[in-house]
């Protein structure tokens, strides 16, 4: 994962951010949808090398687009996404593992490409219905 942040951040500008967040929901959907179709170990190792390099791009890409984004101070954007991420993204192995107790563990394989389908959605939702940029953005390029 940190191979793919560290090419994404020098590959792409910042004014392609929605772009990078998207394609990266768009192929975590694909590749997180075959996993718990697939019968190998192997297959599912490498389909979890794939779908980490999908979801490399999020935290910091999301950060900095929410502070291009939305009115309010950086600093505090930065503190409430943290803060609220950790939490957040800590409850995802946890559903996994109660999906996977409960029903088996393929089912609890899908709740990364539902929760990428829903972080595409949201994505759409604000493209479409796009706020007042800030002055000096730099997603408006």
């Amino acid at each position: 994962m940190i191979v793919a942040r560290l090419v994404f951040g020098w590959a792409l500008p910042q004014s392609r951010l929605w772009a990078l967040l998207m394609g990266s929901a768009m192929a975590g959907i694909i590749v997180g949808s075959m996993i718990p179709l697939l019968n190998s170990l192997n297959a599912v190792y490498i389909g979890l090398l794939f779908s980490g390099a999908a979801v490399a791009s999020f935290w910091p890409s999301m950060q900095t687009y929410a502070v291009d984004r939305l009115p309010f101070d950086p600093t505090g954007i930065f503190i409430l996404l943290s803060c609220g991420g950790i939490d957040g993204f800590a409850s995802i192995p946890w559903v996994m593992g109660v999906i996977g107790d409960r029903i088996s563990l393929r089912a609890g394989f899908w709740v990364v490409p539902i929760c990428l389908l829903a972080l595409a959605a949201l994505l759409v939702w604000e493209r479409v219905f796009r706020p007042k940029h800030r002055e000096n953005n730099i997603t408006s390029m």
